[in-house]
């Protein structure tokens, strides 16, 4: 093992705090929120795969009555097995939305509040959602990096 003789400190950086208490505040929920949404996804992903599991058991029949009652029976399968699960991951998307509208709305104090933003924008505006995820971090980051660089534009 190699055992460092004196302490070197770290570089300043901009990735180094500190940050305002809102962007610290809203950060935290939106990492929360993503949590939660992968969570949520990952209970959708196994309830679709048991719905997916029992219509391979249960093979569509040929009849006509048959395709009929297979159609009903299948249907109250899938409800009872993916739609809470569906609702849930729906719910958490919902707040996982609002969680990045919330950072979305942090007006930065200062360029390394910004840039953390815009590293937030880069984490959080690529999350694959059931609906379009419309980058609202990015959006705003472009926004904000225009008033601080060119202040009579904004």
């Amino acid at each position: 093992a190699i055992v460092p003789t004196m302490a070197i400190a770290a570089p300043a950086s901009p990735l180094q705090g500190p940050y305002s208490p809102a962007l610290v505040d809203a950060s935290l929920a939106l990492q929360e929120s993503h949590e939660a949404l992968k969570a949520a996804s990952a209970v959708n992903d196994a309830a679709e795969a048991k719905a997916e599991a029992w219509v391979r058991e249960h093979p569509q029949p040929k009849s006509r009555k048959g395709i009929r009652k297979w159609i009903k029976k299948a249907s109250k399968v899938n409800d009872a097995l993916v739609r809470p699960s569906w609702l849930e991951l729906l719910s958490a998307e919902e707040a996982f939305a609002a969680a990045q509208i919330r950072l979305a709305k942090v007006t930065p104090a200062d360029e390394r509040d910004l840039l953390m933003m815009a590293c937030h924008a880069v984490i959080y505006d690529e999350v694959t959602l059931t609906r379009q995820n419309s980058a609202p971090i990015s959006r705003v980051v472009a926004y904000h990096l225009l008033k601080f660089r060119l202040p009579g534009m904004a």
